[in-house]
């Protein structure tokens, strides 16, 4: 347990370590009781499956079937009911273990674990403390197999590992605690969703023509353009320029003070790219033959992976992994980078190679993208990177909720906080 509790008064060392006086140790086989209910009605219960992400969650197409058991009398499933903890012995380690929170019985594959609570054991205290880190990695020292991806923990194993006991009462206070932070992060969760929803939603009809502001003119109408909008290739608009790597041999090439960008420091979620992980000298650049790229250049991968899109926000050079996009004066680089992130699946698809697929200069400059007026594609940047900040701030948000929450639960079952 904690490492905080150590010789701490009020506390007492344990085969599971420190915990505190009133709380006592017991087998997890003494607090649950496996259950082992057969069924085939999936109409009467309804199939379910255990996900690491979500735990019981109604099963979809996604998940492969044909692992599913039949026991001696043909009947293919599992029943459980509300309240009870379902795990999977063979991905036990992976942390595939939840708690079914669903109000009627449902089904899951006869090959889960179930099991059930005993009278004052709160089964919500203890699946947070089953799907703890820490409970993790025993999972990890106590599976049997010889094949290491086949290794598993089945009940008869489970059931003899020691975990803290608080009293009936304190595990409902440390289950009512973590749950209403589950429910924050939940419904920040939820709200991120619709929100990246919303913006997509926003892509689709400002990129198109299908929106428009009153005050650029009529929307797009029976597949055609807009007034005052065109279909141009990249090549048109913007200068393409690549890049490559010094001699990594040369320490003379580096710690200079010239930003230096490789694909991998390209976010998925962030538009501007400030700072590079290593930065170059002069004489780097010359002997590379390295072209210094102007802040607001579009940053597009390349290779390994194709199609990550950035701004750069300071003047840098890049390695070989790209095929960046310097806007001439009739394209707004904000207008692009949507532009080119709508065309994200697109873009992949255009790579070319056996090992390793790219795409070249060519192939970038004929991509075509729609182009209305300057001030309305700033208008249209505009309202999609205030769509971009929000899911920013939310995004923040989910993060901090859920380590706020880490902290808390580490301390919340291991009695360092008592409640």
């Amino acid at each position: 347990m904690s490492t905080k509790n150590v010789n701490r008064p009020g506390y007492k060392p344990t085969e599971i370590g420190w915990i505190p006086k009133e709380w006592e140790c017991a087998k997890l086989g003494d607090l649950f009781e496996e259950k082992n209910e057969f069924t085939s009605d999936i109409k009467e219960c309804p199939l379910y499956s255990l996900t690491i992400e979500g735990g019981v969650v109604p099963k979809t197409e996604r998940y492969e079937r044909s692992f599913l058991l039949k026991n001696k009398e043909g009947n293919q499933y599992k029943k459980v009911s509300l309240g009870e903890i379902v795990f999977n012995p063979m991905n036990l380690r992976f942390g595939a273990i939840g708690l079914s929170a669903v109000p009627h019985d449902v089904t899951v594959s006869a090959y889960y674990n179930i099991i059930a609570p005993q009278k004052n054991v709160d089964a919500r205290y203890y699946i947070k403390l089953l799907q703890s880190r820490r409970m993790i990695n025993r999972y990890d020292t106590i599976a049997i197999g010889s094949l290491i991806e086949k290794r598993r923990v089945h009940w008869s194993i489970l059931k003899e590992q020691s975990v803290p006991l608080p009293s009936f009462p304190e595990q409902r206070r440390i289950a009512e605690i973590l749950s209403t932070w589950d429910r924050a992060i939940d419904q920040t969760r939820r709200l991120l969703e619709a929100c990246k929803r919303r913006k997509q939603g926003l892509m689709q009809k400002l990129l198109t023509g299908t929106w428009r502001f009153p005050e650029f003119g009529e929307p797009a109408t029976n597949g055609e353009l807009p007034g005052g909008w065109k279909t141009i290739e990249i090549g048109m608009i913007c200068i393409i320029v690549s890049g490559s790597t010094p001699s990594t041999a040369k320490d003379e090439y580096w710690n200079g003070t010239i930003k230096w960008v490789t694909p991998a420091e390209i976010s998925d979620t962030d538009i501007l790219i400030s700072d590079t992980e290593r930065h170059l000298t002069e004489q780097g650049m010359r002997a590379a033959r390295l072209r210094l790229m102007p802040k607001g250049t579009i940053l597009l991968t390349s290779r390994a992976p194709i199609g990550k899109i950035a701004i750069a926000n300071a003047e840098m050079a890049c390695n070989q992994g790209f095929k960046n996009l310097v806007c001439m004066n009739d394209i707004f680089n904000y207008f692009l980078f949507y532009s080119l992130k709508r065309k994200k699946e697109y873009i992949e698809s255009l790579g070319r190679g056996g090992t390793f697929k790219e795409i070249t200069k060519d192939i970038v400059s004929k991509i075509k993208i729609l182009l209305p007026p300057f001030p309305e594609q700033e208008q249209i940047a505009s309202i999609l990177t205030v769509a971009d900040a929000e899911i920013t701030t939310l995004q923040k948000s989910f993060e901090k909720l859920q380590l706020q929450k880490r902290g808390l639960m580490q301390k919340l079952l291991t009695g360092e906080i008592r409640v």
